[in-house]
């Protein structure tokens, strides 16, 4: 099976702003792929932060502690960056909609 080189690059928050503000890092699990994402406290409708391919949640950092006042901020890591666990075949779009997808 294909290793991620850069797994466990991403997965701590870091900043005290965001811990703070009561962000909290979790993995999700589609039974196929694993990603991490974090969300920010109940503080009204959601809003899913997708960042562009092979990003990371952290590119949200600025932005995530004023969106929450009014959200309940997820921003997602995109399959193929940081933490995500990557199967033999590398990244493919439809394989990116079906373990994304699951999570909405």
């Amino acid at each position: 099976m294909y290793s991620n080189p850069y797994e466990h690059l991403s997965g701590t928050i870091k900043s005290s702003k965001l811990k703070k503000a009561g962000f909290q890092e979790f993995q999700f699990d589609t039974g196929e792929i694993k990603f991490n994402y974090v969300v920010g406290p109940d503080n009204g409708p959601p809003l899913v932060l997708i960042p562009a391919q092979m990003g990371m949640w952290e590119s949200y950092q600025k932005v995530l502690v004023p969106l929450s006042n009014d959200f309940q901020v997820f921003a997602l890591d995109i399959r193929g960056a940081w933490e995500i666990q990557l199967d033999a075949w590398g990244i493919f779009l439809a394989h990116y909609w079906r373990g994304h997808g699951s999570f909405f």
